[in-house]
């Protein structure tokens, strides 16, 4: 029997991960949009340590402290 998992529901918590390469700079504003749409459905947004631009430092998680 197939387990379906339950629908994800506001205060989840989603992580965002990336090539190893990063993303190029062009896409930083594309990434903000989604992480901004997600949060404001109530999500909270983990990004990886992945998600770094070309020539920028590594984007910051908008989740608080893990425990």
């Amino acid at each position: 029997m197939i387990r379906v998992p339950r629908a994800l529901r506001p205060g989840d918590r989603i992580g965002v991960t990336s090539p190893s390469s990063g993303i190029g700079e062009a896409f930083g504003p594309r990434l903000d949009v989604a992480v901004r749409t997600l949060t404001d459905r109530g999500f909270v947004v983990e990004v990886g340590s992945a998600w770094q631009l070309t020539a920028m430092s590594p984007r910051r998680s908008t989740a608080g402290p893990t425990s």
